[in-house]
């Protein structure tokens, strides 16, 4: 990659350099380019640094022993801006660079920031490999200023793991060390570290207790901006701990991060300043102080936009608009929640890659969109002119496909749902007999958005959050008790609550088909189990799930051209039961459609890889046990000699895009997902997304095999009919079960799902 680069930068070495030369003074760019780069990156002015090594590095202007401090520097400051990627690329470079110039010391160093890096991205068995051969080189070398920072990052690493004893036993000797070396700054970050451990581990008092030392420790930091690094953290820390705007905790807030913007400002340092200025802003909000957090945001936003960073422009305009919205200036709040989604927009992506928010991901960015929603939901309630009413209800849509769209990018931790966005049509793509429900789960209500062929109407639903995630969470847990029919009081419901309502403008206008984006834990159940009372839900309207309706590819299969490649597992392997039935459901595919098959001993990775070279398969089967985990890197199906991963799927079934002749259908026959658990959901919801496939049929729990087969025999007996869609295929397959006294429980048919591309 550096080879590449270099080369690259050969061609506009000479513009760069006439760049750098204008927007830097002379002397500086030529004598000092490393130290000046260390005090823009201290500012947090991470572009300008780029601008001023990418010259020097590519335009072969370091010597071989200045070379990898200057990658390394273009590492940090692409990884503070989180260009992943790039920095990854610097980093890498940086310690080839310095193990050939054999400077044990900065390699040392480089894998330091390599391994936090990797604890961003959420790699952590590397990053603590990583950082164990850092701490072990530097202590080797008798170097504590790049041990200790080291220990600390692998600290962090454990604290991310919540294996909080050992992260605070490293936090602590960092602290001891480091300030007996008169290394006070990285004392001091340490200590807060500490601090922030203790209050996950809900020990309130010690964490106070600790912060106790921290004045000590800020009084001999002599690096101003690093002292302002380290109030601003202790503030943000006092203040998560208050639980009034009167008590010491909060007046320590104000203090530290009072000082802390004084330094920021005699540094002039607009990164810390737009910090101090924010997060003064956020305790004046906490107090009720509307005007006075307004003042505050507003002046910490221009200097977020002074530096064109947009992470943290889209904080304080998210503040804004809740100031806003508190002061019941929804329209003031709406263009200020509008402008906080545009300034995520270009860099969500790499927000989520290089934060790995994970389980945090709707607590952290959710809000933003969620926020907004709400707001919307509340105007289209008082508009009387039906225009405006449908462009706000609209709008929300849009506002809720957008979240969901960045709910799947952080689950897979890729551009998946990126490239899916350039294919697809999105959501006036609905045809007159099908309805889209759009469930949205806010923090203190739930509604539902019905959108139809020309028309959206918002259905509030009667129920709190609370009490209708306790309902869902009932109703998962009775449905799979395959000996009782405790499910059915929940099913009930949950249908009163959800279909009811709308049942008069499904049938007004003969609605045939029900396409469900479920919110949150929505994503754990079947609609098709809910029952009116008489019957389920699945005999009245066939149904498909779908993450959201801009990332869905609405067309029908051509019934001519059905290439199915069929694999399974039979036999027990990998610890896995046995599957018998297995065999029969493949038999019966084949006997229906063109296929070849892969079974047992043949169903393997390489077979896989070679089979999709070979042929366009247009159906891919897979009748094996499979697994969809919290995260996405952990889900999984199983073939006969090894664990095939979702990312191993995508670049298989890549090869059939590549030559256009996309797969049309993913049937994943015997997998589940981890029980209730809706982020695991999350994954199976984006499956046929993330395996670049047009519809998934896939399981929400494992289903008895003999069973399995049976439905998916019948699946495919109607799948390919020209007038019979995907969903309809289904629900024809499940109520042909259920009318089978064997099979009537909806633990056997229920938790099958159409998801993605319903026709």
């Amino acid at each position: 990659m550096y080879l590449q680069q270099k080369v690259r930068f050969r061609y506009y070495q000479i513009s760069l350099l006439f760049i750098a030369l204008f927007s830097y003074d002379i002397n500086v760019f030529a004598n000092d380019t490393y130290e000046y780069s260390t005090r823009l990156l201290q500012k947090g002015e991470y572009q300008k640094v780029i601008d001023l090594i990418e010259p020097v590095v590519y335009g072969e202007l370091a010597s071989k022993s200045e070379l990898p401090a200057m990658l390394r520097r273009l590492g940090e400051a692409h990884g503070a801006l989180g260009n992943q990627r790039k920095a990854f690329d610097s980093l890498g470079s940086a310690l080839k660079a310095a193990e050939s110039a054999d400077d044990r010391a900065e390699a040392a160093r480089i894998m330091s920031i390599l391994g936090a890096m990797y604890s961003h991205a959420g790699v952590y068995e590397k990053a603590i490999t990583i950082l164990v051969q850092s701490v072990e080189a530097a202590e080797s070398l008798q170097r504590d200023d790049i041990a200790l920072p080291a220990k600390n990052n692998l600290a962090n690493v454990y604290a991310r793991l919540t294996e909080y004893d050992k992260a605070r036993e490293l936090y602590e000797d960092v602290f001891a060390t480091a300030s007996a070396d008169g290394q006070y700054g990285l004392a001091g970050k340490a200590l807060i570290n500490q601090a922030r451990t203790a209050i996950k581990q809900q020990q309130t008092r010690d964490a106070r207790s600790i912060l106790l030392q921290l004045p000590a420790i800020t009084g001999r930091i002599t690096n101003s901006q690093e002292k302002a690094f380290v109030m601003l953290s202790a503030g943000r820390l006092h203040a998560e701990m208050s639980e009034n705007s009167a008590d010491k905790d909060s007046a320590l807030a104000y203090q530290l991060l009072g000082d802390a913007l004084k330094i920021a400002k005699a540094e002039d340092n607009s990164r810390l300043i737009s910090f101090a200025l924010g997060y003064l802003g956020n305790l004046y909000e906490k107090a009720g102080k509307h005007e006075d957090a307004l003042k505050l945001t507003r002046n910490a936003l221009a200097h977020a936009q002074k530096l064109n960073a947009n992470e943290l422009s889209y904080r304080w305009l998210w503040q804004v608009g809740r100031l806003h919205k508190a002061r019941n200036n929804n329209q003031l709040a709406i263009s200020a929640y509008r402008q906080a989604i545009e300034s995520l927009r270009p860099i969500q992506h790499r927000l989520i890659l290089s934060s790995a928010l994970g389980d945090s991901f709707r607590e952290h960015v959710g809000p933003v969109y969620l926020e907004l929603v709400d707001i919307l939901l509340k105007e289209a309630n008082i508009y009387s002119v039906v225009e405006k009413r449908q462009n706000t209800l609209r709008e929300a849509l849009l506002v809720m496909e957008a979240f969901k769209n960045a709910e799947l990018e952080d689950y897979f931790q890729d551009d998946c749902v990126a490239r899916m966005n350039e294919r697809t049509k999105g959501i006036d793509s609905l045809d007159s007999k099908t309805a889209a429900l759009y469930p949205i789960i806010l923090e203190n209500k739930v509604s539902m958005l019905i959108s139809l062929s020309n028309w959206i109407q918002l259905v509030p639903i009667e129920a709190d959050t609370a009490e209708f995630a306790e309902e869902i969470r009932l109703f998962r847990s009775k449905l799979e008790k395959r000996t009782t029919r405790q499910y059915l009081r929940h099913a009930k419901t949950l249908y009163n609550w959800m279909i009811r309502p709308i049942e008069t403008y499904l049938a007004e206008d003969q609605i045939e088909t029900l396409v469900v984006v479920p919110d949150g834990i929505l994503r754990t159940i079947p609609f098709s189990a809910l029952h009116d009372g008489k019957q389920f839900l699945i005999e009245k309207y066939a149904i498909a799930t779908t993450p959201g309706l801009t990332l869905t590819d609405p067309q029908p299969m051509n019934p001519d051209k059905t290439q199915i490649l069929a694999s399974g597992i039979t036999e027990a392997v990998l610890d896995f039961p046995a599957l018998p039935f297995v065999s029969e459901e493949i038999q019966n595919i084949t006997d229906l459609h063109q296929s070849r098959t892969l079974m047992n001993q043949a169903f393997t990775v390489s077979n896989i890889d070679k089979a999709l070279a070979s042929r366009p398969f247009n159906v891919i089967h897979i009748a094996s046990h499979g697994e969809f985990n919290r995260k996405s890197s952990d889900s999984f199906l199983l073939a006969y000699n090894e664990k095939l991963t979702l990312n191993n799927l995508e670049r298989y079934v890549a090869e059939s895009r590549m030559r256009n002749a996309p797969v049309e259908l993913l049937t994943l026959s015997a997998c589940q997902t981890a029980a209730g658990d809706e982020r695991a959901a999350l994954g199976l919801a984006g499956v046929a997304l993330k395996a670049g496939a047009r519809t998934a049929v896939a399981s929400l729990w494992f289903v008895s095999d003999e069973a399995s087969s049976a439905l998916i025999s019948n699946f495919y007996s109607h799948v390919g009919k020209r007038d019979h869609s995907k969903a309809k295929a289904l629900q024809l397959a499940q109520t042909s079960l259920l009318r089978d006294e064997k099979f009537q429980h909806p633990s056997y048919w229920a938790p099958f799902l159409v998801i993605g591309n319903w026709l």
